[in-house]
């Protein structure tokens, strides 16, 4: 391109100074989208030159057009000139005015045409400078469009540098041979260093959590979590590290939420409910954590839009936006396998799809097994297809369906030679969740439904059997205001209803009593109202929640849940938060019908929760969660103890109650615990601290310790970015031991020919306390158009033997206890693109 100037004006105090001259010029950087309006200009800029006479500043004083501006400064970057001198020849600074114009008819031809795109995302690279170095040191510069597309122009013949001058990618330069026949097009992909990027990127974006009423919500988002030690990346089992949550013993799929047992706290999915959170084992997630936007950890004092359970709860909230690209992975790990797609149809539509199978049964049964016994180890499959539709941004409509589906047996042989179930438990469930979303800031409508069949059972020997099996239908209709400057006063109604078709089974010789069976209708409408109220330091919600539960249409057990929960901003950083209620639980369809040994006059279970916090933000990056909380349980239903039940902790011990169903329970919860949060550039940091009794009383009016108290949990985790994509982080987890009921002598039984156990006082015991120390690395492969992922994640890497459950020898002669694993190395691969 030809360039005109004009004369420089000096800008010194000095007459006698001699100028600079330009004795070096690049290729004007003239915006494609002037080209293409046919626009044409000048620009006036004043220029800070050094005493080597490159161009330090440029500041545009007069222009044409604003599209030329950013141009300009580019292009005269380029530029060099022969030093300032003084009278005496002294090189010195100057500023000096120079005019550069644009003209259509001296465009140069393009040399160079490419477009700049991250690698492994795809994503274009928009607004970023480019660099181009060729001969004799020849400089020019441009920037990428919104679409990552970038043009040189008039560059001379030779070897050119490309360079894009950002410290947070790994690969920012590559070499072009230009000559002037033909026309150099790349497609250039630049790896993100993650530790560098968030060191460079100066701009700080704070997301601020969306108006909730859950008081006591924790929230994690499925990015923050992904790389947790101990976690292996399921987004639910992170959940474990946070306070309030108890271990479960041997790992598995628990949540043990503030002293209350496993069946006492609930799952749902965007606010319905939904059977299973964990495959058996705990391993995973049910649901594939990439298909999962929030996790919300309620522990208790929640909204009146939860309700049923006396503990606390999750819920997994799926995403309503479409996806800004196309993503698929292929991930394979030590215990199972996943496919994920994941695919933008346009700006209204939107489908994804996902599949997991373990393979521990395949790899593990021939090791477990042996000549008379055949052990087939665990086996889970689950899938999910979804489809988002947006024919608005204020209306979404969603429908996913997800299934689960996991299996234990123990293989045998009979009189035959022939193999035979000996003991297998199973669970699977089918579940279609409908949401219909209508937002438009005044009253906002969701409309939630979920349906499907779930089932879970056991077979003992040839003839025990036993399940329980749920057809249901769980409807959520809701209409909502939110809180803001406009408004003071808010409302939050709705209708939650659960009904469908209940049956369950369990004929085990084996057992005590006769065999049990019945089939029954359920409907468990509830009504539900908030209000919030907005003051100048804070916000205070009241609601009503009330529901019943109703069997064959004959038996019926009304709740009536009042709650009150708020907020008070002490100071600026500080925030005082209160909550009170009452949270009620139904019995099952098996405590309550006649025909099963059940009374049709037990009432619900009910908990009254009280619980007070300050939330602090003790720097930019650091928080303190301090709440203590009290629970009161009452009407809790006992009885029937020795019949068979699908437990959820360790084997049930004697002494058992064995008189018929009541409300004859009680007890109470008390704690203190104790969140700490550090988010640093590239590090993420918790300590949660959670110190709480958990006490029972029965029948006969005598307090005991709960089966899953622990006194003292702790958890401290940390995971840092490193360069060159590493990521290093550890867990140290300490708990105290679950209680247990002591053998305290034994009885030789000459008619059965077996030994007897004489147990002690029920739960007096306590097993020692559980050590463990998990350690995770992760290391990013990117490439062009995808990412190998590799990690390796240990835990209990320093062998800690702790024991998880309490168990005797033959005789019951000596504890023979049952420990946790040692050392085990999970290592795994992901495919990405």
């Amino acid at each position: 391109m030809i360039f005109l100037f004009a004369l420089p004006n000096l800008m010194a105090a000095e007459p006698n100074i001699q100028l600079p001259q330009v004795i070096q010029t690049t290729p004007i950087d003239y915006p494609q989208v002037a080209i293409d309006q046919k626009l044409e200009g000048n620009v006036l800029a004043n220029l800070s030159i050094d005493i080597q006479g490159r161009v330090q500043n440029c500041e545009i004083i007069e222009s044409s057009n604003q599209l030329f501006d950013a141009s300009t400064c580019r292009t005269l970057d380029g530029y060099r000139f022969s030093p300032a001198k003084s009278l005496d020849g002294e090189t010195i600074p100057i500023q000096i005015q120079y005019r550069l114009q644009f003209q259509l008819n001296k465009v140069a031809p393009v040399s160079i045409a490419g477009i700049l795109k991250a690698a492994s995302l795809k994503s274009p690279i928009s607004n970023q400078n480019i660099r181009a170095i060729g001969p004799n040191g020849l400089i020019a510069e441009t920037v990428t469009d919104e679409t990552g597309k970038f043009q040189f122009r008039g560059l001379s013949n030779g070897k050119w540098t490309i360079a894009v001058p950002n410290p947070k990618y790994q690969n920012p330069s590559l070499d072009v041979e230009v000559n002037n026949t033909t026309i150099q097009d790349l497609e250039w992909y630049l790896v993100i260093d993650k530790a560098k990027a968030a060191q460079s990127d100066l701009e700080i974006t704070v997301v601020a959590r969306k108006d909730t009423s859950n008081i006591t919500e924790r929230a994690l988002s499925s990015d923050e979590i992904y790389y947790l030690p101990g976690s292996a990346g399921d987004v639910v089992k992170a959940v474990q590290n946070l306070p309030g949550i108890a271990r479960a013993p041997l790992g598995v799929g628990q949540l043990i939420i503030r002293g209350t047992a496993p069946e006492d706290s609930a799952y749902y999915i965007d606010g319905v409910l939904i059977p299973d959170v964990f495959h058996f084992g705990g391993l995973t997630t049910v649901i594939n954590s990439d298909s999962i936007e929030e996790v919300a950890y309620l522990p208790g004092n929640y909204s009146v839009k939860y309700g049923r359970q006396l503990g606390g709860l999750v819920d997994l909230r799926t995403a309503s936006e479409i996806p800004e690209r196309d993503r698929s992975y292929i991930s394979v790990d030590v215990y199972q396998s996943t496919a994920f797609t994941e695919q933008r149809i346009n700006d209204e539509w939107a489908l994804s799809f996902s599949g997991r199978r373990s393979y521990a049964d395949v790899i593990l049964s021939p090791l477990l097994s042996s000549s008379d016994l055949t052990v087939r180890a665990p086996r889970y499959y689950d899938a999910q297809a979804r489809v988002l539709y947006r024919p608005s941004q204020t209306e979404v409509v969603d429908i996913l369906y997800f299934m689960s589906d996991d299996e234990f047996r123990f293989l045998g042989q009979d009189a035959e030679g022939k193999s035979e179930t000996i003991i297998s438990f199973g669970r699977n469930f089918h579940k279609v969740r409908g949401k219909w979303l209508r937002r438009n800031g005044t009253f906002n409508r969701e409309t939630i439904v979920n349906v499907g069949p779930a089932r879970q059972d056991f077979t003992f020997q040839i003839d025990g059997v036993g399940y329980e099996q749920t057809w249901g239908i769980n409807l959520r209709e809701e209409a909502y205001q939110v809180l803001s400057e406009d408004r003071n006063l808010a409302y939050r109604f709705g209708m939650d209803l659960d009904f469908g078709l209940d049956s369950f089974k369990y004929d085990f010789p084996d057992f005590p009593g006769e065999a049990e069976g019945a089939e029954s209708v359920y409907l468990a409408p509830a009504f539900y109202l908030e209000q919030s109220v907005q003051f100048s330091r804070g916000t205070l919600i009241p609601g009503i929640r009330i529901g019943s539960y109703a069997v064959n249409g004959q038996i019926c057990v009304p709740a009536f849940d009042p709650r009150l929960s708020g907020r008070i901003d002490l100071n600026d950083s500080s925030t005082m938060k209160f909550g009170a209620g009452t949270f009620s639980q139904y019995p099952t369809p098996r405590q309550l019908i006649p025909e099963s040994d059940g009374n049709a006059n037990l009432v619900r279970a009910r908990s009254f929760q009280y619980s007070l916090g300050v939330e602090q933000q003790i720097t930019g990056r650091f928080r303190s969660e301090l709440t203590g909380f009290y629970n009161e349980l009452d009407d809790l239903v006992v009885g029937r103890e020795d019949r068979f039940r699908f437990f959820t902790g360790p084997p049930p011990i004697g002494p058992f109650d064995t008189q018929p169903y009541a409300n004859a329970g009680s007890g109470e919860v008390y704690g203190l615990e104790q969140l700490l949060r550090y988010d640093g550039t590239n590090t993420l940091a918790l300590v949660a601290v959670t110190l709480s009794r958990s006490l029972r009383t029965g029948r006969n009016g005598e307090a005991q310790l709960f089966t899953f108290d622990q006194p003292v949990v702790l958890n401290a985790l940390a995971t840092r970015q490193l360069p060159k994509n590493w990521r290093l982080g550890a867990r140290y987890r300490y708990g105290s031991g679950n209680p247990y009921t002591p053998v305290t002598n034994r009885i030789y039984d000459l008619t059965s020919r077996e030994f007897v156990p004489v147990y002690g006082e029920r739960d007096s015991a306590r097993l020692p306390p559980f050590k463990s120390l998990d350690v995770r690395i992760d290391k990013d492969y990117v490439y062009d158009k995808w990412t190998l992922t590799a990690y390796l994640d240990i835990q209990n890497a320093t062998y800690s033997r702790n024991v998880e459950v309490q168990a005797w020898s033959y005789d019951f002669g000596q504890a023979e206890p049952i420990e946790s694993n040692p050392p085990l190395p999970a290592f795994g691969f992901k495919g990405e693109w």
